[in-house]
């Protein structure tokens, strides 16, 4: 009894096993709660059960630790819950349960027995009873191919859950089931086309740049370059959705330049005549392109050019299409 004096709960004493720890040493109540020398040592300071004596892992205790005096200090806080308790209480992923972290509405806390980061179970209870607020109408639950949980519909799409939820709040993805049987976001479902159609129906209207280059009749070095001057825009398209995350050139731009301007490549398309022989034709009748830098591509000014075709003695093989110059 003596060599292992204070007995911790378990250890066999006159045959028995001590149901509980009475007296503890800084030793084993550290060891207990799972807490470092010099944080256990601030906080029996604090609670004037020890006394400072000159650095933070040493102090000197002023009476016995006894249980009712430790536990209330060190015992865990029930509203605070590990990351894996906090998952199954949302019912999400872990790249789920990641993008509500970084977007601040899960926090984070730090309980006094324990520095790895804890999270509010009312954060988590907050956050699920807004989100099934924003469900107006609630099918009865059916599975079938397109109806899923909201987590896997996010996982499919490629798109963040705080902007399905957006989408949601505006009734925008009217079609929502509660499934009984799960809880937290697993036991939302949803028609993932009606989630798609949503997301889509976000999206700025707008093409990548290798498209805008096929539309200009021209090259990712053109788009380049009228990126540079501010004559094409390039914009991230809205909502997040898998193929459509990169910024793209906004169709609005696209067709303010093609109001005044065309390209080499429209010309040809337009006039059925090859790159070669409208670069040696075109200067003959004073049509000549924009400066540009090396290798651009040739730009030309639509002012005039149109009639300045028509009136030269160019021999087109086919009727000339002016929409697509």
């Amino acid at each position: 009894m003596f060599r292992n004096y204070p007995i911790e709960a378990g250890t066999a004493v006159l045959g028995q096993a001590c149901p509980r720890t009475q007296v503890y040493s800084i030793h084993s109540a550290k060891r207990a709660f799972r807490i470092s020398r010099a944080r256990f040592n601030a906080k029996l300071v604090e609670a004037e059960l020890a006394a400072p004596n000159g650095s933070p892992d040493r102090v000197t205790v002023l009476r016995p630790l006894r249980a009712e005096d430790v536990e209330p200090l060190l015992a865990p806080n029930s509203e605070l819950l590990n990351r894996g308790e906090a998952k199954g209480r949302l019912g999400a992923s872990e790249s789920i349960f990641r993008q509500l972290r970084l977007a601040d509405v899960i926090g984070r806390h730090v309980e006094a027995t324990d520095r790895r980061p804890r999270y509010a179970a009312s954060e988590i209870d907050t956050f699920l009873s807004d989100l099934e607020s924003a469900i107006s109408t609630r099918a009865s639950y059916q599975p079938s191919g397109d109806r899923m949980s909201l987590v896997e519909a996010c996982r499919k799409i490629g798109t963040p859950l705080l902007t399905v939820k957006a989408l949601i709040r505006d009734g925008k993805v009217p079609s929502l089931a509660i499934d009984p049987t799960m809880q937290g976001l697993a036991a939302i479902h949803v028609d993932i086309k009606e989630v798609r159609t949503a997301v889509t129906g976000e999206l700025l209207d707008a093409v990548p740049k290798l498209k805008t280059a096929k539309i200009l009749g021209g090259s990712l070095r053109m788009v380049g370059f009228l990126l540079s001057t501010g004559e094409l825009i390039l914009e991230k398209r809205g909502p997040a959705l898998r193929g459509h995350t990169m910024p793209a050139v906004t169709r609005a731009s696209i067709d303010g330049f093609l109001a005044n301007h065309t390209t080499l490549g429209r010309l040809s398309q337009a006039t059925g005549l090859s790159f070669q022989r409208l670069r040696f034709e075109l200067p003959k009748l004073q049509i000549l392109p924009r400066p540009v830098p090396k290798d651009t591509g040739h730009i030309y000014a639509k002012a005039g050019l149109r009639d300045a075709i028509l009136a030269s003695e160019l021999e087109l093989p086919k009727p000339p299409d002016w929409n697509r110059m």
